[in-house]
C-alpha cells in the first residue's frame, strides 16, 4: 500500500483520536474502540470464536467468527476511514486471547457494509454490522471455531456474556492485555426504550449489569453471546459503564443480510 495513503490514514486516525471524547461508536472506533468494564480474564481456551481486528498492526475492533472465511462485526468500525481501498493494512487475528498473540493472522478480500447503515446518532447508528470476507480459510481447533447464528428472536429473561479487549473505563488510554468478558442482562427492544434517552430501535438489542459494569473504548464489534450463540454485536452506549445500557445490533434481526454475504461465496 503506497506510504502517502498510510500518512494521511494514520493522521486522519490521530486527528479524530484528539476530537472524538463523545459517547458514540464513530469516535469508539477511531479511539481504539470500547475493554470490559467490570469484568473478568478470559481463561485459556475458555473462548474460541473471539476475533481481533487491526489496521496497521493496531487492534481496532473485536470480531466474531461464524465461518471459515467470515468475521462478523459493526459497521461502524470501517464507515468514513477510507479502508474499503486499503485492505492491505487490514489483518483479523483468530485463536489466541491474548492481545501480542499473532500466530493466526488472516489478510481481508472484502468488506460488506450493511447497506442501509446509517453512521447517526440520531437513527442511533441503525444496521451496525458489516461481514469481513477473509483471504484464507481459519483452521478450526479448540483455540479457533465458529460462533452459532441465533435461530429465534431475543427473548425476555436471558443472561448474555459480553466480550473484548477495550479498555476498563472510559479515562483509560490502555486497552487489555487478555481478552474479558462480563455477564449482562439481555433487554429487549421494549424492555430497553424506557431506559434510554436516545432511541433504541427494534434492529437493537440492549445489555445491562449495574453501574461499572459494560462495554468501554476497543469492544465495538465483538460479541454479546448466550449459550455459544452470538445474539448482539456491540454497537454504542453512553459512554462506558454509567449505569445505562448498552445497545448492541441484533444478529437475528440481520440473518437475511449475513446469510446473503456468507451464501455469495464471493471476494
Amino acid at each position: 500500500m503506497a506510504s502517502k495513503n498510510q500518512s494521511l490514514f494514520q493522521a486522519a486516525v490521530l486527528l479524530l483520536s484528539l476530537i472524538c471524547v463523545g459517547t458514540f461508536p464513530f469516535c469508539q472506533a477511531i479511539n481504539g474502540q470500547m475493554r470490559i468494564v467490570g469484568g473478568d480474564e478470559v481463561k485459556s481456551n475458555e473462548i474460541n470464536y473471539q476475533a481481533s481486528i487491526r489496521v496497521y498492526d493496531q487492534h481496532i475492533c473485536g470480531g466474531t467468527i461464524i465461518g471459515p472465511n467470515y468475521i462478523l462485526t459493526a459497521a461502524h468500525c470501517f464507515y468514513g476511514l477510507g479502508l474499503e481501498e486499503t485492505l492491505d493494512d487490514i489483518l483479523v487475528v483468530t485463536g489466541g486471547i491474548k492481545l501480542q498473540d499473532t500466530r493466526n493472522t488472516h489478510a481481508v478480500a472484502k468488506i460488506t457494509l450493511h447497506k442501509d447503515f446509517t453512521n447517526d446518532k440520531e437513527t442511533s447508528y441503525l444496521n451496525d454490522i458489516a461481514i469481513l470476507t477473509l483471504e484464507d480459510q481459519i483452521n478450526f481447533d479448540h483455540t479457533q471455531a465458529p460462533a452459532r447464528l441465533p435461530v429465534a428472536p431475543v427473548s425476555k429473561g436471558l443472561t448474555g456474556t459480553v466480550i473484548g479487549w477495550g479498555r476498563q473505563d472510559f479515562g483509560s488510554p490502555y486497552l487489555a492485555k487478555i481478552l474479558r468478558k462480563a455477564t449482562l442482562k439481555v433487554l429487549t427492544w421494549e424492555e430497553c426504550q424506557p431506559k434510554m434517552k436516545f432511541n433504541v430501535y427494534n434492529s437493537q438489542i440492549c445489555g445491562f449489569a449495574a453501574k461499572n459494569t459494560g462495554i468501554c473504548k476497543g469492544d465495538s464489534g465483538g460479541p454479546l453471546m448466550v449459550d455459544g450463540t452470538v445474539i448482539g454485536i456491540s454497537s454504542w452506549n453512553i459512554p462506558c459503564a454509567t449505569g445505562v445500557p448498552d445497545v448492541f445490533t441484533n444478529v437475528f434481526y440481520h440473518l437475511d443480510f449475513i446469510i446473503d454475504v456468507m451464501g455469495s461465496g464471493e471476494k
